[in-house]
């Protein structure tokens, strides 16, 4: 898929591609309430060179950004190097992520209503909605040390992403990890439908309706069973979709 921006330059080599499929996930994250003013950030790592990968710009609102404002931060032993300007603790949490996990290759980090609210739960996401059970068995935690990273927390946030795919960072928000772009943020629109449903459904006071272990663990794994190729298409068309309507706000349009 080739991508043009409005200046009329085309962005189709890989490099390019991720970082204009980055600036689409921003405004389409915008389109569905997904935002926190300028705090919260997504990032993805450069296809040809693992220890690089480009971030939200602090100080931009998610409409604003496109392939030429993200900022980037190179890994190295000795700490981040860093081109632009960024949030320090979300630097901090995506290269704790990207350090740990060489499998990722983009994270979505949201502090949504709902997203905040499970977080706060001491039950977290519970297995009641066909959204939720999606992920069921396979969401992280991790526990609450403050605003920003303090010492130590780097390692214990390594081993809360461990093995999975998607973290609940107590009471403060959502973490979606995938090996592109489209697909961290295709875990992130599901799972911040499954917490929307989960307050909605807990708001009313009434009885929940709870699937079985089993059940749960069925549908589960129908949404991890798809074959490789089946889920490629899916995700093409559901990406395309999404390209359509970040090109309805106006700024780039894809062919």
């Amino acid at each position: 898929m080739t991508t043009i921006l409005e200046t009329g330059r085309v962005h189709s080599g890989p490099q390019e591609t991720v970082r204009t499929d980055l600036s689409v996930a921003h405004r389409v994250a915008e389109r569905f309430g997904m935002t926190d003013l300028i705090y919260t950030h997504f990032s993805a790592r450069d296809p040809l060179d693992e220890d690089l990968f480009y971030i939200t710009p602090y100080g931009h609102l998610f409409h604003e950004i496109d392939h030429d404002t993200l900022s980037r931060i190179r890994m190295a032993d000795d700490g981040m190097v860093v081109e632009g300007r960024l949030n320090p603790a979300g630097a901090v949490i995506h290269e704790a992520v990207y350090a740990a996990r060489p499998d990722v290759g983009a994270i979505c980090h949201t502090h949504t209503r709902a997203g905040v609210a499970v977080s706060c739960l001491k039950d977290g996401l519970l297995p009641i909605s066909q959204f939720s059970l999606r992920f069921h068995g396979r969401v992280g935690y991790h526990d609450y040390e403050g605003a920003t990273l303090v010492p130590g927390e780097r390692t214990r946030l390594q081993e809360s992403v461990a093995g999975v795919d998607v973290v609940i960072l107590r009471n403060h928000g959502l973490l979606t990890m995938g090996r592109s772009i489209r697909e961290a943020l295709s875990r992130m629109y599901f799972l911040e439908r499954a917490c929307q449903v989960q307050i909605d459904a807990l708001a009313t006071g009434r009885d929940l309706v709870v699937p079985t272990e089993e059940i749960a663990a069925v549908t589960r794994d129908q949404y991890a069973g798809f074959g490789e190729e089946d889920m490629e298409e899916r995700m093409d068309l559901e990406w395309a979709a999404l390209c359509r309507l970040a090109a309805s706000q106006g700024g780039y349009r894809h062919a």
